[in-house]
């Protein structure tokens, strides 16, 4: 062992054994004291990946290699340090901002260019006049003065923010209401299995199995074509997510500041109920003891309590949850420009494609606008090349704030969690793990109901 590079050593020992970690490897293989020690030392942490690591020794033995790649690692390893604290900082001090401000009930008579710092670029400015953004801005935003002031501070986060990452990523606006305590039950989950922040944005998917069949973009549009309602096909729909290029809604169907108040549903919503049954149906197994209808029941309670919009979980005559127009939410969400043609395309109405990539379709016109469809796997969702921010119509529901005493999503999410906790669902994490990437079907494991069968006349004699 003594006489061949070391990263040699490696190299052959990780394509042989497997190992995923330092541990692993130097535990099944008796690496001598000496040697153990270097290899350990070419490691950040005893739990760094194994081909990481031998890359780090492949450079220890060539140095002008080492140089050369440790240049580009620190450029990319800057980048996406710089990338993460540039979104921690800016979400930090929409909260902290929003926080003082969401007391104000008063109208901002200010024009909403006012606002804005109009000399730096951002997606949603390029080619719209300030008279386009203002006329749009009052005509969008109905309400009365204290939403309307929340709803201008928000969009001017929301300028504010896509100018920061304006030359690293395209950005997308995801509408939603009746979705949100699904997406906040997905995000609470994935918080819980992978250790994410408490400020981590909704999750619009969480199961992988939908994916396997359809593991790309590409793939999911290959197969559009047969899909009949397009992309209110219910397959389409556990794969993507409709969004809007553009803030003032120019060419899209859902505008951003139309749909801020009353959220986005895309016709008439279905049974809640039944997905987040499927949902945990799908993550727990067949096998479990978990009464799923209990906690299904206290979780919708539970979503009523926070004014999130709950008829659709309970069913068409069913009393609680908000009735108001501010039941909406928001996802600003950045995809890295060097993934999104992997990820996104622009299309018409309904998801129809257009033939061009969407970083063409970015780059081509004087504004931009329309709409695209989203690849939501919960691979990239998590990953370091999409970047998202939560928005709400009720200012309660942007503050992370648990121990005010307000309806906050700060404490909507403990009550989540501690719901689940209480049900047993986080018992086995690692079987939860397991059921989120291996599970194939996304349809409740429910039996078909069987159809009344007519019983027979007999014949009189």
């Amino acid at each position: 062992l003594n006489k061949i590079p070391i990263f040699q050593i490696i190299q052959g020992l990780a394509m042989k054994k497997k190992a995923e970690n330092v541990i692993d490897l130097t535990s099944e293989i008796g690496f001598p004291k000496k040697r153990r020690r270097t290899y350990i030392d070419l490691s950040t942490d005893e739990e760094d990946d194994v081909e990481l690591v031998f890359v780090r020794a492949q450079h220890r033995e060539d140095k002008l290699l080492a140089r050369q790649v440790q240049n580009e690692m620190e450029t990319i390893q800057q980048q996406i340090f710089r990338d993460a604290k540039l979104a921690k900082s800016l979400n930090n001090e929409f909260i902290k901002s929003y926080e003082a401000q969401k007391v104000s009930r008063v109208n901002d008579k200010r024009n909403f260019t006012d606002l804005l710092d109009l000399s730096k670029p951002a997606q949603s400015l390029r080619g719209i006049t300030e008279g386009i953004m203002n006329s749009n801005t009052e005509t969008f935003i109905q309400g009365d003065d204290g939403f309307k002031t929340c709803a201008k501070y928000c969009f001017k986060c929301m300028i504010e923010r896509e100018q920061a990452h304006n030359a690293d990523y395209i950005c997308f606006y995801h509408a939603y209401n009746y979705a949100a305590l699904v997406y906040e039950i997905q995000g609470t989950i994935a918080r819980v299995l992978y250790g994410l922040p408490s400020s981590s944005p909704p999750l619009t998917r969480l199961l992988r199995g939908p994916f396997l069949k359809n593991p790309t973009m590409n793939s999911l549009k290959t197969e559009f074509p047969r899909m009949a309602k397009q992309d209110h096909n219910p397959k389409f729909r556990a794969l993507a997510i409709c969004t809007s290029l553009n803030i003032f809604g120019i060419g899209t169907e859902a505008p951003p500041m139309t749909c801020f108040g009353p959220g986005y549903g895309g016709g008439d919503p279905p049974n809640y109920r039944n997905i987040l049954q499927d949902l945990f149906n799908n993550l727990l197994g067949p096998n479990t003891t978990i009464n799923i209808n209990t906690l299904l029941d206290d979780l919708i309670r539970i979503g009523a309590k926070y004014n999130l919009a709950t008829q659709p979980y309970m069913g068409p005559h069913a009393l609680g949850g908000s009735r108001q127009l501010t039941i909406g939410h928001m996802l600003q969400i950045f995809v890295r420009r060097t993934k999104v043609d992997l990820l996104a395309y622009p299309c018409r109405p309904m998801g129809v494609p257009f033939k061009q990539t969407l970083s063409n379709y970015v780059r081509s016109g004087k504004l931009v606008g329309g709409q695209a469809r989203l690849f939501a796997h919960p691979k990239e969702f998590l990953g370091t090349d999409i970047i998202s921010y939560h928005y709400a119509a009720v200012p309660e529901m942007c503050s992370p704030e648990i121990h005010s005493g307000q309806l906050t999503r700060g404490a909507l999410l403990r009550d989540i969690e501690t719901s689940m906790y209480s049900h047993g669902v986080f018992e086995d994490l690692t079987y939860l793990r397991e059921r989120i990437h291996n599970c194939e079907q996304f349809a409740s494991q429910r039996p078909p109901v069987k159809p009344l069968q007519k019983k027979k006349k007999s014949r009189r004699s």
